[in-house]
């Protein structure tokens, strides 16, 4: 029963990426089917909603991606995270005081060592020191933290007065709703 299952997640696996049947209803097949991810503790989301964070608002769905599809989202840098030991990855849109669009990505590793790796690789010289998650820093117009298993990358995409503020706020809130807090 347990290879019958298997096969069926893996038979909706692939009508995914043909694009024939919609995530949540295959996530909610293979949970029925006793499946069991190793990230679905990412799969609750943990991005604040608009307005639970001071003058931030979210810009349309959280989207998901795997180490199968992260080159959709990040072409060009999906092969560093699979080789560092990536599993999913969620991201959200934002806007900053209805002036400043923002992506908020949280990518779900296989080790704490996997998540700082990425970090460091992604770290600028110059950057500011923040206490937030394991170790953070935030330079112009990224926030960038690692938190256990989980590397955590806020992107303004532009400048207005508080928005290396409001990123931090946000991190700390993402923060909260990250798995283990």
């Amino acid at each position: 029963m347990r290879t019958l299952s298997i096969k069926k997640a893996l038979l909706h696996r692939e009508s995914i990426r043909k694009g024939l049947i919609p995530v949540s209803l295959v996530v909610c097949m293979c949970w029925g089917a006793g499946c069991q991810s190793r990230t679905s503790s990412v799969s609750t989301g943990p991005f604040p909603g608009t307005n639970e964070v001071s003058g931030w608002a979210t810009v349309g769905e959280t989207r998901t991606f795997t180490a199968d599809n992260l080159y959709e989202y990040i072409d060009g840098a999906a092969d560093k995270f699979t080789q560092a030991g990536f599993e999913q990855a969620q991201t959200t849109d934002y806007r900053f005081q209805n002036t400043v669009d923002a992506t908020a990505d949280v990518y779900a590793m296989k080790t704490p060592e996997a998540a700082r790796r990425v970090f460091d690789e992604e770290s600028s010289p110059g950057s500011q020191a923040l206490k937030l998650g394991d170790r953070a820093q935030l330079s112009k117009g990224t926030l960038l933290f690692t938190r256990g298993r989980f590397y955590v990358k806020v992107v303004a995409f532009g400048n207005s007065p508080g928005i290396a503020g409001g990123l931090e706020t946000l991190g700390r809130a993402i923060e909260a709703k990250l798995p283990g807090s």
